[in-house]
């Protein structure tokens, strides 16, 4: 089995300190045509290292290098990827400062699960908020 994957990969030196994230879409290889899935890296100084953050050659490598880590995890299908919660987009706005969040469970595998609990408990608040909002209220009495 063939896997086409195309990264498009942003470096924003200006931008102000926030998390470097990388983002998934099926999609198609314009060239081709073929299916792909496409992974827009997006590379920015690092928030967790205060307001004062510079994005350096140093820390580019270290966040390139770990964005790139989640576009294998994902080619591969490994089971961390697939179970950790921090690879979900939900939930992150109920919860303080994410990108702290995210960095510190790296760094702190005791408190994996406190973090992967409030993330949880957060993914649970957004989807009810979601189904509320799909919800027919005209069928309500």
């Amino acid at each position: 089995m063939k896997t086409r994957a195309l990264v498009a990969i942003e470096i924003d030196f200006d931008a102000p300190p926030q998390a470097s994230s990388t983002d998934a879409h099926e999609g198609r290889n314009a060239l081709t045509g073929e299916p792909a899935t496409l992974f827009e890296v997006k590379i920015f100084p690092n928030d967790a290292n205060g307001e004062a953050a510079k994005l350096t050659p140093e820390s580019l490598k270290t966040s390139l290098a770990h964005e790139l880590g989640h576009v294998v995890a994902r080619i591969a299908d490994t089971k961390a990827n697939r179970e950790d919660p921090r690879t979900k987009p939900q939930g992150n706005r109920f919860t303080d400062n994410p990108a702290k969040r995210n960095f510190e469970s790296y760094a702190d595998p005791s408190r994996k699960a406190e973090f992967d609990a409030r993330l949880k408990s957060a993914i649970l608040i957004e989807a009810l908020i979601e189904s509320l909002g799909k919800h027919d209220r005209s069928t309500v009495n």
